[in-house]
């Protein structure tokens, strides 16, 4: 079993801790209730702390140490045992800081030049003038770092031999690697595909969102690779809509999206929008599939009235409120009124439970 490591990789050392606390006890329990009768045991714990990269004469290590805890209680139904924390601290030579930083550049890649928010003059520019190429997204700066395997890494060369009770904390300082104005970014490359035909769509046009960068996944348990499509990309089953900044909003899942003839009906606006109507509780719709039509599906509305409402609202009612608001192809082609309609566990309308129960009517 791997020793305990406490890896921090500090950028800028900002934190301002107040001077007046002098020591931090961490108990599982109030002290008030430990019994007299319990076997008392006392450890020692030591705590080393690694400075790398910092220039030892700006680190206070009164300020340092402030609020760190010193002392821990853990109480069994026998025993109460003291842990005793004492802290070392100590500051790596220039090899080990260049070797570290090796590490970094092995394992990690330049953000510089990858970006997710449009310059859209840049891309009105280009759309003019397609045999001019213009950078479409701002740049972003910052280095990507993998900290699983600089953790290793630093298991593997401790800079202090490892206490045999106690762990060891990396306080390291790369701001090289950082944006020039300190603000760390979280980036992903994204673009919206058309579901149909895997091409990229557009600013302003709906398409299921893929993804890719270092917080991806890369592939399920145990196959590298499995979940993704070429290139490393996650496609995340959500339709949505990108806006001109980057933006995106959400229009529905794809899973619910329905195809009628060869149309797109987003189910969740068409949900939306049912829940203006001042007689809905719950609705909802989902598609079935067009026996007509092989491949195509019908929209079919399921309504739960509010108990003033009920018996006083029908079929048509719900139609004519959607006629002005829908095109005339995602339109329920039947409205079913329920005292009570299925939820998830997260009350949510149980869409799959509705489609299970029209496809086992249709068998």
């Amino acid at each position: 079993m791997r020793r305990a490591l406490v890896l921090g990789i500090a950028f800028l050392l900002l934190v301002s801790i107040p001077y007046d606390v002098e020591k931090t006890e961490i108990q599982s329990m109030d002290s008030a209730t430990l019994s007299q009768d319990l076997l008392p045991i006392e450890r020692d714990w030591t705590a080393n702390i690694v400075v790398v990269g910092y220039d030892p004469a700006l680190i206070n290590e009164t300020i340092l140490l402030t609020g760190m805890p010193t002392l821990r209680n853990y109480v069994t139904d026998d025993v109460h045992i003291t842990y005793n924390i004492e802290y070392d601290i100590a500051y790596a030579d220039s090899a080990y800081e260049d070797d570290l930083r090796q590490e970094m550049l092995d394992n990690s890649f330049n953000g510089t030049g990858t970006g997710t928010r449009l310059d859209e003059s840049a891309l009105s520019y280009q759309k003019a003038n397609q045999d001019d190429p213009q950078r479409v997204f701002y740049p972003r700066s910052g280095r990507v770092i993998d900290g699983y395997a600089i953790e290793d890494w630093l298991e593997d060369n401790p800079y202090m031999t490892p206490p045999d009770l106690g762990y060891t904390l990396y306080l390291v300082n790369f701001s090289e690697f950082d944006n020039s104005d300190h603000s760390l970014e979280h980036w992903y490359d994204y673009h919206p595909i058309d579901p149909d035909t895997g091409e990229e769509l557009p600013v302003g046009q709906r398409g299921e969102i893929w993804i890719r960068g270092p917080q991806v996944m890369k592939g399920y348990w145990p196959t590298p690779g499995s979940g993704l499509r070429e290139g490393g990309w996650l496609a995340m089953g959500d339709i949505v809509e990108m806006d001109s900044d980057g933006y995106f909003k959400v229009v529905d899942r794809i899973k619910d999206m329905i195809n009628v003839s060869g149309n797109k009906v987003y189910s969740r606006i068409i949900d939306d929008i049912l829940h203006e109507h001042d007689a809905v509780d719950i609705a909802g719709v989902i598609g079935i599939p067009d026996p007509e039509r092989p491949g195509s599906e019908r929209v079919k509305a399921f309504i739960q009235l509010k108990p003033e409402y009920k018996g006083k609202v029908t079929e048509q009612d719900i139609i004519d409120f959607l006629k002005d608001k829908v095109k005339p192809f995602a339109l329920p082609k039947w409205v079913e009124f329920r005292d009570e309609l299925p939820m998830t566990v997260v009350m949510k309308l149980f869409k799959k439970k509705l489609r299970e129960e029209e496809l086992a009517k249709m068998s």
